[in-house]
């Protein structure tokens, strides 16, 4: 890369680069622990914001996560150590997904977004987007024998793959986090809210649904509308 003359470079000869300043989140920050960030205070304490622990947001029922950064087709990515990323379905997804069945998760070695997960719901075998461009390091084994972790657990044990991205900070600015996460699940919930309201028809309307005010349906109350519109729900909000 060419300097001009007199000008100090952003990242001075030697020096690399927080994980989290490529990722975006912080806006100027030099790596002062070698790469090491399992080591790292500052890491840490960014990491907390994501974790089981971390406090969540909730709207309609639907939990997300504000130190995760979302897709639009509803995954979530999460930094990891040397800037290796996990991936998973949020909690929108699995909702509406109803009970998922088996998973197709690409294999080590193959770039994710030629070939990204598969999951068979409603009947259907759907691909779904790939948040990230790079290569899978790791498919979560647990979910072949066991899918329903995506349900109980979506944003920690039911994750989908581990992932080395090739070009992470292009990738991260496409996807929502923090406060424009929250704002984004919101247009999502009254987006979803407003697809079944439109499907039911004028009788079932009049007759008052099971619809959370300003939100989504119940989980337990997506069972009133027919297979055919849950397909469609899930190709306008969840597939690639």
């Amino acid at each position: 890369m060419k300097t001009i003359e007199g000008l100090t470079p952003l990242i001075p000869k030697g020096e690399t680069a927080c994980v989290w300043m490529e990722a975006g989140v912080v806006n100027y920050k030099l790596c002062d622990c070698e790469c090491g960030c399992e080591s790292c205070p500052f890491d840490r304490a960014i990491r907390r914001q994501s974790g089981p622990g971390a406090p969540f947001y909730e709207a309609s029922g639907i939990r997300l996560y504000p130190g995760l950064f979302y897709h639009p087709r509803h995954l979530w990515v999460m930094i990891e150590e040397k800037g290796e990323v996990r991936i998973g379905l949020d909690d929108f997804a699995q909702r509406l997904l109803g009970s998922v069945e088996r998973l197709v998760l690409p294999k080590t070695g193959i770039r994710i977004e030629t070939n990204p997960p598969k999951v068979f719901a409603r009947g259907t075998l759907l691909s779904l987007a790939a948040p990230i461009h790079g290569v899978v390091i790791q498919a979560n084994k647990s979910l072949i024998d066991t899918p329903s972790l995506i349900h109980g657990h979506p944003y920690t044990r039911g994750w989908l793959v581990r992932a080395v991205p090739s070009r992470l900070k292009e990738d991260l600015e496409m996807l929502a986090y923090g406060h424009g996460a929250k704002r984004w699940l919101q247009e999502e919930c009254s987006r979803l809210t407003g697809f079944f309201s439109r499907a039911l028809s004028p009788s079932e309307s009049q007759a008052g649904p099971t619809l959370q005010d300003g939100g989504v349906p119940l989980l337990e109350s997506l069972d009133q509308f027919d297979p055919r519109t849950l397909k469609e729900a899930v190709r306008l909000f969840l597939v690639g």
